[in-house]
């Protein structure tokens, strides 16, 4: 195993635990060594969402984003973040993109539903 499997596969033991500070090291070690890795990139956007800091999460699921512009999933975990952090509108736009990527997505239809229904806009949600 090399030095970026051995950091990621330490980093999901310790996310999966509940030690999140150690996971985050892990996952930030794990990116240093291999910088454009989707994987690490998004556990690293969730963790940091999970603990209320929306603005590191944006970064790290930005890059994402870069390398993989229409991933149904990483645009619409960001979506959810947006809304989380509160910013239901910004989040309209990336569930929006995630559904022109995969208009079946289950998820992230009940996500942007979720997301007009907090800004009031009921028929649109419907």
């Amino acid at each position: 195993m090399n030095n970026f499997d051995s950091l990621f596969q330490d980093a999901l033991t310790h996310h999966k635990a509940g030690r999140l500070d150690e996971a985050a090291g892990l996952y930030e070690a794990a990116i240093a060594v291999q910088p454009d890795h989707t994987d690490a990139l998004c556990n690293l956007a969730a963790l940091k969402s999970s603990q209320g800091m929306f603005d590191d999460a944006a970064g790290h699921y930005q890059q994402v984003l870069m390398l993989l512009p229409r991933d149904t999933a990483t645009l619409t975990n960001y979506a959810n973040m947006l809304v989380r952090k509160g910013t239901p509108e910004e989040a309209e736009a990336y569930y929006r993109r995630a559904l022109e990527s995969d208009p079946s997505s289950i998820a992230t239809c009940a996500g942007l539903g979720q997301a007009l229904l907090g800004m009031g806009r009921f028929n649109d949600a419907v």
